[in-house]
């Protein structure tokens, strides 16, 4: 199903691969991501530590500063377990950073995620309706593979989905409508 790309490949894509909107549904509950390692540490030892203190972090946020100040979107569904792990507490608390960059982030309960027949082995992202980064993963959140569709076909019902889950999801706390 679709082609293999790397992550270096996505990042790209993420950097200058989109001209309007980038959309990810985040369907996993904890992801295993090296680099978030020390903050999500910190964060459940009670000492939650602000993306100033990350390079990996500071540099999201300045490129979803920079796509919004030139019109375009970053905007993402997560799909919340009942209740939230550590893991998903944190980035709650973290979605501040990411509202003041310019990124709109929603939240959809799990049960109100598989009501809406999303489908949630896998996260995406959808790049301007026309292309769509597919990345499955392994238990435990580790990041298994990554297929991109460029097909018309096969991307049409990740739009479609896309459209059900901001439906269905609740915006965060100030974070703009879509």
């Amino acid at each position: 199903m679709g082609t293999p790309i790397t992550e270096a490949n996505l990042e790209e894509m993420l950097l200058h691969g989109f001209q309007r909107s980038a959309f990810r549904l985040e369907a996993q509950s904890s992801y295993m991501v090296g680099i978030e390692r020390d903050a999500l540490h910190e964060f459940a030892e009670g000492h939650p530590q602000p993306p100033s203190n990350f390079t990996w972090w500071r540099e999201w946020l300045d490129l979803v500063a920079r796509h919004a100040r030139h019109g375009q979107v970053i905007e993402r569904v997560r799909v919340e377990a009942e209740p939230p792990p550590v893991y998903q507490q944190w980035l709650r608390w973290g979605d501040r950073w990411h509202i003041e960059a310019g990124e709109r982030i929603f939240y959809l309960p799990r049960t109100g995620a598989v009501a809406t027949g999303l489908p949630l082995d896998a996260d995406w992202w959808l790049f301007d309706s026309a292309a769509v980064a597919v990345m499955r993963f392994a238990v435990g959140g580790v990041l298994a593979g990554i297929s991109l569709l460029t097909d018309a076909d096969a991307v049409h019902p990740y739009c479609q989905w896309r459209e059900l889950a901001i439906r269905h999801a609740t915006a965060a706390p100030g974070s703009a409508a879509a």
